[in-house]
């Protein structure tokens, strides 16, 4: 498919999430500008920008822990910016914390039933099972109090636990900081094969190498303002992203 096709392919489209001209404020602090995102069902999409850009600020804003002032967010076409964040989750929408957070004095096994708490069917022991089989160190470690586990494997349960809430759409924040190279690319790994089984992923994310590597599409943030939306091929030869993101010259 081309980039064009792709395009109208997604204006046609009922976008799972959408920002319409949002602004959002700290106080007098204009932080997101009009932004516009548009993250079709069973996307990869990556934001990308340099720290202060707005990132974490797009995904508290889809949460509803900082509200829009102006603007709309919508999710399968209703709007949730007026939404407590309780409720938002409930609608089928996981974080993954920037930074991990998961519960340290909690076991690896009680964080994962954290993230089924909104859940009121009977299927929560296959989807337990399911994030075992995607990160078997947590199966291993599941007696033990998550704030032992090294950043790789606690990155690995943040992961998990946003998964038992069986989301529509999981949002992800940074999710290879701190991390070496070598988990860092099995994170990313893990993102594509979560992606194929259904789940549709916004991520924010500072290596943006590897970030297009895994996306269709992306937006780059500049202090609040959407200043490139396109494909990842066509992101990643873009001169802006090579330079500015890439390291290149």
């Amino acid at each position: 498919m081309t980039n064009e096709s792709l395009r109208h392919t997604l204006e046609e489209k009922q976008p799972l999430l959408e920002f319409r001209g949002v602004d959002t404020y700290y106080g007098s602090l204009h932080i997101l500008k009009s932004v516009d995102y548009r993250v079709g069902e069973g996307e990869i999409v990556a934001l990308l920008g340099a720290n202060g850009a707005g990132k974490t600020t797009t995904m508290k804003t889809i949460l509803g822990i900082v509200r829009p002032r102006s603007g709309q967010v919508l999710f399968e076409g209703k709007r949730i910016d007026g939404e407590q964040t309780g409720r938002i989750v409930e609608a089928g929408i996981a974080p993954v914390p920037e930074g991990r957070r998961v519960f340290p004095r909690l076991t690896v096994l009680d964080n994962l039933k954290m993230g089924a708490w909104t859940r009121k069917d009977g299927q929560v022991k296959q989807d337990m099972d399911r994030v075992y089989d995607l990160f078997p160190r947590l199966a291993e470690r599941k007696n033990q109090q998550a704030g032992t586990l090294s950043g790789g494997e606690q990155q690995m349960l943040a992961i998990g636990r946003a998964l038992m809430a069986r989301p529509r759409l999981m949002i992800m924040d940074e999710p290879s900081m701190g991390l070496s190279p070598i988990l860092t690319e099995r994170v990313f790994d893990t993102v594509v094969e979560i992606n194929k089984q259904g789940t549709t992923i916004f991520m924010v994310e500072q290596n943006a190498y590897m970030a297009l590597q895994v996306a269709v599409r992306g937006y780059v943030l500049q202090t609040g303002e959407v200043v490139l939306a396109d494909t990842a091929p066509n992101l990643l030869a873009s001169d802006m992203v090579r330079k500015a993101y890439l390291g290149e010259t």
